[in-house]
């Protein structure tokens, strides 16, 4: 005799690759970096599902994540340089594209 339960800490989502964030932030990646990144749901657990959960779409971006919570977590100033030039590349678009609609 068993008893199971189980507790949900968090809903899966996706947001399609069609949707304006995505082909939006691949634009920038590529003006930015000169390539157009791979998209993947291989991160891991995100805080991105709670906006997602308000039907929110939602796109994540960061750095080379190779050292991420381990000891002596770092990152090189040149990839936080080129995360905010991205970054800014997404803003300016955005916001020219709803200045156009």
């Amino acid at each position: 005799p068993y008893t199971l339960e189980l507790k949900e800490s968090s809903k899966p989502f996706v947001t399609q690759k069609s949707s304006l964030i995505i082909q939006t932030l691949l634009k920038s990646v590529q003006n930015v970096m000169g390539f157009t990144p791979k998209l993947a749901t291989t991160g891991g657990t995100s805080d991105a599902r709670y906006f997602a959960s308000y039907g929110i779409e939602v796109a994540e971006l960061g750095v080379k994540n190779d050292r991420i919570h381990a000891k002596d977590e770092c990152v090189s100033l040149e990839d936080l340089g080129k995360l905010e030039e991205i970054f800014l590349e997404l803003i300016k678009e955005l916001s020219s594209e709803r200045s156009e609609h």
